[in-house]
């Protein structure tokens, strides 16, 4: 009924997007109140409110920002893989901190350290976003930091990092969980882990948090990256727990392989017909002024280049809150945490704006975030008024030049929800994130299968209504 009445609001109205809100209320409802019938007959299901709990919160808030302890020990790590300068860690023995944002930001030396020696590294964890999502929204964050140390002398090192806050799963059901990324403005949520000890690091993070009485036992991970190491490492060390994860949705974004000679590789992926248009929207959007390309680096120009951004971005589709936009300035304390994010980023080399000006104005603008050897296409914006010169394409290549030219860089994640937009034009690589609920837990529990049963069920439901609506064909 409920999908019948949402497409039948499609058709009365193309442009109107508030049955999308409708029918994922009433599908909330009718998942809360199943998941309440089977829930009913569960002693100690440990259900809540997240947020309306006042001892609760004081509770987390205190395992916070409290002095960080160590748990869980004498984990075994396995061979080193290739390219691990820190060698083999067989012998080493894993100790888990639970810390707090303060804590995390004092790491800055061994955060560096191992991003070098990870094989997938995860600008969303890095301490200037956890910093900035405590200073700008006030949101308690979970660090779970896994270090290493030898038999000998040698010094302890930093060997994992996981960062979650406690939220709800997208389906609102009320239970606490463990959510990775942090929020909506962060698109990975891959744990970054020293290479060559993936099974020995998360096998004694999940057990960690399974012993921490002040913490959910559910995980709710997005966008994990299903092509690499960690998550194959991952489902090996729930399938010997006996917890196989629930998997909600598997997606594919554009990815940019950067070639090693540095080569631009637009020259060849795109089609002769496709250089030629790109020619001519240049040329005839410089018909109307000054044309020029300018990288921005420097923290106070990257911030004062984030305002004009925020304006940018608000004047076009994603502004209009009719069409469910999800401009960042629509939310007051969203734009305060981006605010602090980038600019905390460009601090340290991490975080740059890419510029298409118009008579000083900008056209386009391209926000990229960077953490060792890969790089993050965050956000992209255009004047809509300059539609018809495809300014966001022009810029589009001319940032593809700037990365295939970049020193140490292998690859470039698009960050967009799914291969669509502009970068799936332009860049041939690809692939894939998975969404998923774990259990901490060796075994799992009831619990944790009926909110993975509804939170699958709800997922399914919320993509029929996109694809009615045609709204999942839009960008992020």
């Amino acid at each position: 009924m409920t999908v019948s009445l949402c497409v039948r609001s499609l058709k009365e109205d193309p442009t109107d997007f508030t049955f999308i809100d409708h029918g994922l209320a009433m599908a909330r409802t009718f998942y809360l109140a199943s998941f309440f019938n089977f829930t009913s007959i569960v002693s100690g299901a440990g259900i809540q409110w997240p947020g309306n709990d006042p001892k609760r919160e004081a509770m987390d808030n205190a395992a916070v920002e409290g002095v960080g302890r160590l748990a869980v020990g004498a984990s075994r790590g396995e061979g080193a893989g290739p390219g691990d300068p820190a060698g083999p860690v067989s012998s080493a023995e894993l100790f888990i901190e639970m810390a707090g944002a303060g804590r995390f930001s004092d790491l800055e030396e061994e955060w560096t350290a191992l991003i070098a020696n990870s094989r997938e590294p995860n600008v969303f964890l890095d301490p200037a976003i956890v910093s900035s999502l405590v200073e700008a929204l006030g949101t308690p964050a979970r660090v779970v930091l896994a270090w290493a140390s030898g038999s000998s002398a040698e010094r302890v090192r930093l060997v994992g990092v996981w960062v979650f806050v406690v939220g709800r799963p997208s389906s609102r059901l009320p239970i606490r969980v463990l959510v990775c990324p942090l929020n909506r403005l962060t698109f990975l949520g891959t744990p970054v882990i020293e290479a060559g000890c993936h099974h020995a690091v998360l096998a004694a993070m999940l057990d960690a948090i399974s012993a921490d009485v002040s913490l959910p036992k559910i995980l709710c991970l997005n966008d994990l990256n299903a092509d690499g190491p960690v998550l194959a490492a991952l489902g090996e060390v729930l399938a010997a727990r006996r917890s196989p994860p629930v998997v909600l949705e598997r997606r594919t974004r554009a990815k940019l392989e950067v070639p090693p000679d540095g080569s631009n590789i637009l020259e060849g992926s795109l089609s002769s017909r496709k250089r030629a248009d790109m020619r001519r929207y240049r040329r005839r959007l410089a018909e109307r002024g000054e044309l020029v390309h300018v990288s921005l680096r420097c923290p106070d120009e990257v911030g004062g280049a984030f305002e004009k951004f925020l304006v940018l971005e608000g004047r076009g589709w994603k502004g209009k809150r009719r069409e469910r936009g999800m401009a960042i300035i629509l939310d007051e304390r969203l734009t305060a945490f981006a605010r602090s994010m980038i600019v905390g980023l460009a601090r340290k080399g991490r975080a740059g704006i890419e510029v298409l000006q118009l008579n000083g104005m900008p056209v386009a603008m391209n926000i990229w975030l960077r953490s060792g050897s890969r790089a993050f296409g965050w956000k992209m914006a255009y004047d809509e008024t300059f539609r018809s010169f495809s300014p966001g394409a022009l810029l589009m290549q001319d940032v593809t030049a700037i990365f295939c030219a970049a020193p140490a860089l292998s690859s470039v994640d698009s960050c967009n929800r799914r291969e669509v937009g502009i970068t799936a034009d332009f860049w041939a690589g690809r692939h894939d994130v998975t969404d998923m609920l774990l259990d901490a837990r060796p075994g799992g529990s009831l619990v944790f299968r009926l909110l993975g049963a509804a939170e699958f069920r709800y997922r399914q439901f919320k993509g029929h209504l996109r694809k009615c609506s045609g709204f999942g064909a839009r960008n992020r």
